[in-house]
């Protein structure tokens, strides 16, 4: 979830905690942004992701069937395990029950199994975390009150995975929409959870920011042979950029890329909140951004393509054997280089399904029509490769990667003592020329 969309979500509910809960709540509104212009909407919501009267957040998505059944099952075994009741009989076995009518062992197995499969790929919340989040803040706050104020860092402090948890939000809402927080003192502890949140949050940030150090001199890294002199021509200059990129390879993973987008959405703000978007004195920095940016894609794109071919000969099989065979084969003889990315591009694509029902994955129809292949697929891999194995077979590139990074940090550190070095010579040298201008002045005439 977006830092500042998070922000806001725990600003508004500072303010409904502490609201009169007698008072008229008024609907959520959307932020006004000055950037984005008005929103056209069509007449047919089916149509449309932002349909007209829909609520802050909500988004009206038009799933292919077999992503939908995929849901819709998912939805209704998550569901079914909430309100499922178990027994313990005479004999030792457990019994479950849903409306008085027993289920079996394996029903209930087969249904853990659809909705831990789901909630990891994004299809529905997971209902188990979300009960999990839900029992830790009722056991928090219940430990709040009765614990005097002064302990209430320390306790706070062995719960930070609630606060930052995309759950505590939706639990919190779910809290004041009951209106069932009467007791003032739990109130005050709720509000102060809020801005312990929020004050969490900060330092994330704050981490963040201390992280794009590391991002930022791969960025120089590459910048520091497309400025160097010693390539007379275009041609020799693009060859040392491309060898240089392929140096770096092994950094430029998921958190660069990441990095890559959030750098030019940043940089492409701060120009339009200027009205400098378009002056090319003034984006210089934003143009270096998106040529490197085309330049790792291309360079990502050349093993991201073979392993979407691998991935597409197996999803082309048509039988579930068929595929998980020419799976394991594929797997066996793979390069350590490729067995983590290979698996990042697997849970990648999968994970597109999540972002489908969300709305947030625009080519979502192609995939959703193979849904039951590509959740096989995850399960699949999953099984012929562990996290165990994943581990053994790509040591030798985790070691690799090791050198690289390191060397990229004894560069950073170059750097750094040469700065140093270079302010404390000015310093030095702005000392002595003060030293001879008192001098000069102490022995002139005047």
């Amino acid at each position: 979830r977006p830092a500042r969309q998070l922000e806001e979500e725990l600003a508004e509910l500072e303010i409904r905690v502490n609201r009169d809960p007698d008072a008229t709540e008024a609907p959520p509104s959307r932020p006004f942004d000055l950037f984005s212009g008005p929103e056209d909407f069509v007449e047919d919501p089916a149509l449309e992701v932002n349909y007209p009267g829909a609520g802050y957040g909500e988004k009206n998505v038009v799933l292919a069937k077999e992503l939908k059944e995929a849901v819709d099952h998912a939805t209704f075994a998550a569901r079914t395990l909430e309100i499922m009741t178990q027994e313990v009989g005479e004999d030792g076995v457990t019994r479950y029950y849903v409306n008085k009518k027993e289920l079996s062992q394996k029903q209930v197995a087969n249904m853990n199994k659809i909705v831990t499969e789901a909630a990891e790929i994004g299809l529905i919340p997971d209902p188990v975390k979300l009960q999990a989040d839900r029992n830790k803040l009722d056991i928090l706050l219940a430990e709040l009150s009765s614990q005097p104020t002064e302990r209430y860092q320390q306790i706070t402090d062995e719960y930070r995975d609630l606060l930052l948890s995309d759950n505590f939000v939706p639990i919190v809402k779910t809290i004041l929409s009951q209106k069932t927080l009467t007791d003032p003192k739990t109130k005050a502890n709720l509000t102060r959870l809020i801005q312990s949140a929020s004050l969490l949050l900060k330092e994330a940030q704050a981490l963040g920011a201390e992280l794009e150090t590391m991002q930022l001199e791969v960025i120089r890294s590459i910048c520091s042979v497309a400025m160097s002199p010693q390539h007379q021509t275009q041609e020799a200059q693009a060859q040392a950029l491309t060898d240089k990129v392929k140096e770096l390879r092994p950094l430029l993973d998921e958190t660069f890329v990441a990095y890559l987008k959030y750098a030019v959405a940043e940089e492409e703000a701060k120009l339009a909140r200027r009205g400098l978007l378009h002056d090319p004195e003034a984006n210089s920095w934003l143009f270096v951004l998106k040529i490197i940016r085309e330049g790792v894609y291309a360079e990502l794109a050349k093993s991201v393509n073979r392993y979407l071919e691998h991935i597409w000969y197996v999803l082309r099989m048509p039988t579930k054997k068929e595929r998980r065979l020419l799976l394991q084969k594929l797997v066996d003889d793979m390069p350590s280089m490729d067995v983590r990315p290979f698996v990042r591009v697997v849970d990648d694509i999968v994970a597109s399904l999540g972002q489908t029902v969300k709305g947030e994955f625009d080519n979502g129809d192609v995939l959703g029509g193979m849904t039951v292949e590509l959740m096989q697929l995850k399960r699949d891999l999953k099984d012929i490769l562990p996290q165990e194995r994943i581990n053994e077979m790509a040591r030798a590139a985790d070691d690799w990667m090791e050198e690289k990074r390191q060397m990229i940090q004894d560069q950073r550190d170059e750097t750094r003592r040469r700065s140093q070095e270079k302010k404390e010579r000015q310093k030095l040298m702005g000392d002595d020329e003060k030293d001879i201008r008192v001098v000069e002045e102490e022995s002139a005439p005047w």
